[in-house]
């Protein structure tokens, strides 16, 4: 079984994994016996049998200069991450974000969408396969939404 633990006074997130005897009923006292201050934490206890990970959703909500307001959203997985792990996911993050920015300002073809500045290669492109494709900048300058945060 997973325990995921909010700690309220450090403001983290703490994934236990305990053995799958643990009752529900004992979670506190077990939380209590390891240090745990049972006063500033929030707990759930998740079957062992469920994920290898535990489904996390990441919010953005903000507020353009015209008063019109935007949420965007996220889905990860909190999980033991090694190194190799955490740059696969944010390699994969960063391909999805820039095809979805392809996708709005990329010319359609057959595979996905791609980004011409001058004559027919195309300089920046994202492809419609089940796994993001590696992609290649030749001069970040010239694109359109290099200097947006």
């Amino acid at each position: 079984m997973k325990i995921v633990v909010l700690n309220h006074t450090d403001v983290r997130v703490e994934l236990l994994n305990v053995v799958d005897s643990l009752c529900p009923d004992e979670i506190e006292e077990f939380l209590y016996d390891r240090g745990f201050d049972v006063n500033n934490i929030s707990w759930m206890g998740v079957p062992s049998d469920v994920n290898d990970y535990v489904p996390i959703k990441f919010h953005e909500f903000d507020v353009k200069d015209n008063g019109e307001e935007t949420h965007s959203e996220r889905t990860a997985r909190l999980k033991n991450f090694t190194i190799y792990d955490s740059v696969q996911d944010i390699k994969r993050r960063e391909q999805e974000e820039l095809a979805d920015v392809l996708r709005h300002l990329g010319t359609r073809v057959d595979d996905g969408y791609e980004y011409h500045f001058e004559g027919e290669c195309p300089i920046i492109a994202a492809y419609d396969y089940d796994e993001p494709c590696d992609v290649v900048i030749r001069d970040t300058c010239k694109l359109p939404w290099h200097n947006v945060t």
